[in-house]
């Protein structure tokens, strides 16, 4: 089974604190340990307390001799001998082995993280008579401590009088921590008794009654299996969730409620959660359990990943950390001046790219203000803010389709803009280094973002973005009908948003913003989703690898055979040879004022075959209809 641990203080009654926490650790542990906070004059490190002394030694044996019956001292480790040869025997049960030791009481809980950590206990049963607060700095240090404690938890808090009632309630819910309670429950409760498990359904009609049974039969099913059955199920009909646990408590003349719950604040410090806190100011004779559930190996992970970077990364203070969230907030929502700087931005890019300008295409990269929202989606979701996710989403929705839009006006404008220029085909479509460069402008443009004395490097994290440009181009691509190189710019930028996003989120957490509330259930599955997503795009990315080819202009030659099977009304606009899925397709396209006959259209096919020496080359004849203003 392995070693329980019980902290109890004391300056407190042991006899009103040990009870219920020698019942709950004999459930768990074949080896019980009980750590006793000390007198302030004791020496360092935890002294053994001798069981058999007078003093605090002769009570804590006397609760142990009434309320867990039979248990042993653990014997001394003994000297290794030659093993002799043994007729095998059934192992007996033992009662289990109990020690005592007083901690420091200025050492506190930082002597008793230490002590778990050598022990590395199953539980941890910690009691407190009161519920009184402590004073803010020692509460955050014993909540920052108790973060690093992974075995399962419970804190009981004791009434002012020793219950009589060997009875247990566990009030439940849908979740790991409730499901813990239940099997301590079950583990603590003989054979041949059985225990309340409770659900209050608020009063929502006659069927409520039938709907709160359902919900239990299920709980009971997925914690217990078939130990459900030793269970005797209760469902209250109230609105007020800890009134109705009250109620049953009283009814069942119960004498200890068990409750499940992730936020077990601090010992000696006043449980957070609402329920239970409701519940702690009703009655101060009630002894009530909280039971936090073992941590998994991934959070114990995700725990010391923390541990690391809050000594390695200067974390955010408050002032800094409510200035960022004004920031960001205010700059991801859809405005005049957002629209206004993305339509600017868009015609800029647009330009530069028609052009084929670097410089201007990087002067459209600082006007752009899609990084911020962005940075909103990172935040919202370390934050576990949906209403801040659903804004800044919302905005670089907004924001794509307004470059989008302006971008494929932008290419019927120009007259003259015919063919891809050789910046738009740079970016025709993402390669890995793209998704490792994005993500590298995440981390830079959130951290950043979080140092106002680094504000200055916001433009290079601009340009090294690249947003707006991939979408302007695949907006021109679209005046074009060039529907391959417009997908790809496409996915540039989603590589880039995705990337960008998630870096985003991981710098934040670095410096030291936490969901404390363990975030929202929209934010967990948006962020599960960007994860998925960026794992597709690179293994799609790796595995297939497909790019757009620009198009090659056929020779000066070959453009004037074409040009001379046309009559006067028509004329050669370009010749170019496209790669697409299928091959090389030759595109001729051909204006005037009528559209060319089918014996033109026939011609101008021979003559392109003859002159390429491809008599199998597929043309595609296009025709731009043309008209000339005269006075």
């Amino acid at each position: 089974m392995g070693t329980a641990i019980i902290y109890a203080d004391s300056s407190a009654r042991l006899d009103l604190q040990l009870p219920w926490a020698l019942r709950i650790a004999a459930a768990r542990g074949d080896e019980l340990q009980i750590l006793i906070r000390g007198e302030a004059k004791q020496a360092e490190g935890p002294t053994a307390v001798d069981l058999t002394a007078d003093g605090i030694g002769r009570e804590i044996a006397a609760e142990l001799d009434e309320h867990l019956g039979a248990w042993r001292v653990p014997e001394p480790p003994a000297e290794e001998a030659e093993p002799k040869e043994e007729a095998e025997q059934p192992e007996e049960a033992l009662p289990p082995s109990v020690s005592a030791f007083l901690l420091p009481m200025a050492g506190g809980i930082g002597e008793l993280v230490l002590h778990l950590r050598e022990v590395k206990p199953v539980l941890l049963v910690a009691t407190r008579q009161t519920v009184e607060g402590e004073d803010a700095e020692s509460s955050s240090r014993r909540r920052h401590l108790l973060r690093r404690v992974s075995c399962e938890i419970v804190l009981i808090r004791t009434g002012n009088q020793a219950t009589t009632s060997n009875t247990v309630m566990v009030p439940c819910a849908r979740g790991p921590h409730c499901a813990a309670a239940l099997r301590l429950a079950d583990a603590m409760t003989p054979d041949d008794e059985c225990f309340f498990a409770l659900v209050v359904e608020p009063a929502i009609g006659t069927d409520a009654q039938y709907v709160g049974r359902r919900i239990l039969d299920r709980i009971l099913s997925h914690a217990l299996d078939e130990r459900a059955t030793r269970v005797t199920p209760l469902v209250r009909v109230h609105d007020s969730v800890h009134v109705g646990i009250r109620e049953a408590a009283d009814a069942g003349e119960v004498g200890l409620i068990l409750m499940g719950t992730s936020k077990l604040g601090a010992i000696g410090q006043r449980l957070r959660g609402t329920i239970g806190q409701r519940l702690l100011k009703s009655d101060d004779s009630l002894t009530i359990a909280f039971v936090r559930a073992a941590i998994p190996i991934r959070g114990r992970v995700q725990r010391q990943v923390e541990a690391w970077l809050q000594t390695s990364v200067p974390q955010l203070e408050r002032d800094a950390r409510i200035g960022l969230f004004e920031r960001v907030q205010s700059n991801s929502a859809w405005d005049f001046d957002f629209l206004a700087l993305m339509a600017l931005s868009t015609v800029i890019a647009s330009a530069g790219l028609i052009e084929n300008s670097a410089a201007v295409i990087i002067g459209a990269m600082l006007v752009a203000p899609l990084m911020t929202p962005l940075l909103g989606m990172g935040l919202a979701m370390v934050q576990g803010n949906p209403r801040l996710l659903r804004l800044a989403s919302r905005t670089v929705l907004l924001g794509f389709l307004t470059t989008l839009g302006i971008g494929f006006l932008s290419g019927f404008a120009v007259p003259r803009f015919q063919l891809p220029t050789p910046e738009m085909v740079a970016r025709d479509w993402p390669l890995l280094i793209d998704l490792v460069i994005a993500f590298a402008a995440g981390l830079a443009g959130a951290y950043t973002s979080s140092r106002p004395s680094l504000i200055a490097a916001l433009p290079g994290v601009a340009i090294a973005a690249a947003l707006v440009p991939p979408i302007a181009t695949a907006g021109l691509a679209l005046s074009l009908g060039d529907f391959d190189l417009a997908g790809g710019a496409i996915l540039l930028f989603l590589v880039n948003a995705v990337a960008i996003v998630l870096a985003t989120t991981f710098a934040l957490w670095a410096v030291g913003i936490r969901d404390v509330t363990e975030g929202s259930r929209t934010t967990r599955r948006v962020a599960a989703g960007f994860i998925a997503l960026l794992s597709g795009i690179s293994l799609y990315l790796i595995v297939f690898r497909p790019r757009y080819i620009s198009p090659d202009e056929v020779t000066v030659e070959v453009r004037e055979r074409l040009a001379e099977q046309l009559d006067d009304d028509l004329r050669l606009v370009d010749a170019s040879l496209l790669h697409e899925a299928d091959g090389r397709v030759l595109r001729i396209r051909v204006g005037g004022t009528r559209r060319p006959d089918p014996a033109t259209v026939d011609a101008l096919r021979g003559t392109a075959r003859e002159a390429l020496d491809d008599a199998a080359l597929p043309v595609r004849i296009v025709s731009l209809w043309e008209w000339e203003a005269t006075d």
